[in-house]
């Protein structure tokens, strides 16, 4: 994982819960869930690595889709 990477992830952990909305608001476009801090961060952190490194395959999301559809 790059540096840069890195310390995007670290600075989550600083950022007040309105700082992470406004951080949710700019990496998702969209309005931030009502989750608590701690969810913020987790899924920040997940799409920061998302955008540097790419999501999950079209095939890993399909077969993830299958598992959940059939629980």
């Amino acid at each position: 994982m790059s540096s840069k990477t890195l310390k995007q992830i670290a600075e989550l952990e600083t950022l007040a819960v309105p700082e992470l909305k406004v951080r949710w608001r700019k990496l998702f476009g969209t309005e931030p869930p009502t989750h608590q801090r701690r969810f913020l961060i987790k899924r920040l952190a997940y799409r920061v690595q998302e955008l540097v490194y790419g999501g999950l395959s079209e095939e890993v999301r399909r077969r993830a889709a299958e598992i959940a559809a059939n629980h």
